[in-house]
């Protein structure tokens, strides 16, 4: 059986190679807990590139129709470039990656 679509399109590799850039810089310059938490925090976004119509099929609760795939994948885009940012500006403030939840 042949796949309808090919694995590795161009948005894929692309998200991949984003997020393991942030990890790495994050790995170099603020330590491995940095980047374990930078990997976390990219699931989501990275599930959102990858993955828009299965993510956008999701109804129950409060949503009530599917999302167009087209959305799905522009918020994931989105969240790869805010998020990492975000987190950089947490770490600099703080003076140390740590970790973001305080017990």
């Amino acid at each position: 059986m042949e796949p309808t679509e090919d694995f590795w399109t161009p948005a894929r590799i692309a998200s991949l190679t984003l997020v393991l850039l942030y990890a790495e810089a994050c790995y170099l310059f603020l330590g491995a807990v940095c980047a374990l938490q930078m990997l976390g925090a990219c699931i989501l976004p990275l599930f959102c590139v990858w993955f828009p119509h299965g993510m956008g099929n999701f109804t129950g609760s409060r949503i009530t129709h599917p999302t167009p795939p087209i959305m799905i994948s522009i918020g994931g885009w989105i969240l790869l470039f805010v998020l990492p940012a975000a987190m950089l500006i947490r770490f600099l403030a703080v003076g140390s990656p740590g970790v973001l939840v305080r017990p």
